[in-house]
C-alpha cells in the first residue's frame, strides 16, 4: 500500500519506469528546444534569407499559429482514432517536408503555405507525453 501513495515523480524512477522516463524526458527536452529555435529562427531567416519585410514575417506566424491551432486539435483526433505514435510519426514526416519547402521556396507565396504546412502539423508536439 505504501508504494502505491508515493509520490508519481519518485515512482517514475523505479526500475521498470526509469527507461521510459528517461527517454521521455530527452525527447521533451529537445523538442522544447527545437520549439524554441522554431519560433526565434523561422522570423529571422526570411527576413535575412529570404528577404521577406519583418511586417509580412509576422503575417506569416499569426496566420500559421491560427492554422496551428487546428492542428493541434486535429492530432489529438486523430491520435484518438488510429493511435497516437503514428500521428507523431506522419506528423514529424511532414514537417521535416515543410522544411525542406520553406528552404527551397522562392516564391514568397510558397514560402507562406510550407511555413503553414509546417506549423499545422509541428505543434502537434504538445500531446508528447501521451506518445510514450
Amino acid at each position: 500500500m505504501r508504494e502505491a501513495i508515493k509520490n508519481p515523480f519518485v515512482q517514475m524512477f523505479h526500475r521498470d519506469l526509469r527507461r521510459k522516463s528517461i527517454l521521455i524526458a530527452i525527447y521533451a527536452a529537445i523538442l522544447s528546444g527545437s520549439a524554441t529555435i522554431s519560433l526565434v529562427a523561422l522570423p529571422i531567416y526570411y527576413v535575412e534569407i529570404k528577404h521577406i519585410a519583418f511586417l509580412d514575417t509576422l503575417s506569416f506566424e499569426f496566420i500559421s499559429f491560427g492554422i496551428g491551432i487546428i492542428g493541434y486539435i486535429f492530432a489529438a483526433h486523430l491520435g484518438n482514432k488510429i493511435g497516437r505514435r503514428n500521428v507523431m510519426a506522419v506528423f514529424m514526416f511532414i514537417t521535416s517536408i515543410s522544411v525542406s519547402g520553406i528552404i527551397l521556396s522562392t516564391s514568397y507565396y510558397y514560402v507562406l503555405l510550407f511555413n503553414i504546412v509546417f506549423i499545422f502539423f509541428y505543434y502537434h508536439s504538445g500531446l508528447h507525453g501521451h506518445f510514450m
